[in-house]
């Protein structure tokens, strides 16, 4: 990444391209697996030898802000970057995401709209556009949000931009809409555990205690440690549970009506 950062892309160590792509590949392997930390490692392990390195910056800076406690950082390291590479509409997009977060939509739409203004390398202007639109209080705008991902995603997406249009959906609160996207990702790769945690959150706030169950129950086949697995499993059982109670209680209500009124 120092060398990213002080020579600019191409311009420091390139290792050759197998270890590049190898790196990408992995960090992106990484990323659909919902492992943000071990991601953003790879992707800045990548700035270092990257010979175009912007995919890797766009994406670790995505990864730092799903990661607890790291906005701060992803913020830092984007102005950096920024500073020197001033008409870099992903840069900016990934600013904008960053923003966002920070809960300075203002600054966001700022960002968004600077990075609509130069080519981009990367769709990823387009996520971030969406992610802004879905994070807004009006309904209109999330209905373009929806638009503008079928439009730029197209009907059947790689399994990484499927994902990730579910995460930005489930984290403003989609969760009916994320399955969609889920769906078409599970298609392709059906062994992802995190594919399945992320169909499980939907449904457990859907109140689908059935499909959620499944969900987690498949995550968790795949993967035996997953804790995302155990702790969506974990809030099923109280929510299960407490629906449970209200049923019962509803039951004893009506019992109690009963024979308050009295015979009819």
């Amino acid at each position: 990444m120092n060398d990213f950062l002080e020579y600019g892309p191409g311009e420091g160590k390139a290792a050759p391209g197998k270890v590049k792509s190898a790196l990408l590949a992995q960090a992106q392997q990484l990323r659909t697996r919902g492992r943000y930390v071990e991601a953003a490692g790879c992707y800045a392990e990548a700035l270092t030898r990257e010979e175009t390195a912007f995919e890797a910056a766009v994406w670790r800076a995505d990864c730092l802000v799903r990661t607890s406690d790291r906005l701060q950082e992803a913020h830092d390291f984007l102005e950096k970057l920024l500073a020197r590479f001033d008409r870099t509409a992903d840069l900016y997009a990934a600013r904008a995401v960053v923003a966002l977060h920070e809960e300075d939509r203002e600054a966001a739409l700022s960002f968004s709209d600077v990075s609509l203004q130069y080519d981009a390398v990367l769709g990823y202007r387009h996520l971030a556009r969406a992610e802004i639109l879905l994070a807004s209080a009006a309904r209109h705008e999330h209905l373009l949000a929806f638009a503008d991902l079928r439009r730029h995603l197209g009907p059947t997406p790689p399994v990484p931009e499927s994902v990730h249009a579910a995460v930005i959906l489930q984290r403003w609160g989609h969760a009916e809409p994320s399955l969609e996207w889920l769906e078409i990702a599970q298609m392709r790769d059906p062994d992802n555990a995190y594919i399945h945690i992320l169909r499980g959150r939907a449904r457990l706030a859907l109140e689908d205690w059935d499909k959620a169950r499944r969900a987690f129950g498949r995550a968790l086949a795949l993967d035996p440690a997953c804790p995302e697995a155990k702790e969506g499993l974990a809030k099923l059982g109280f929510g299960t549970q407490f629906l449970q109670n209200l049923k019962v209680a509803c039951r004893d209500a009506m019992d109690w009506l009963k024979v308050l009124r009295g015979p009819s």
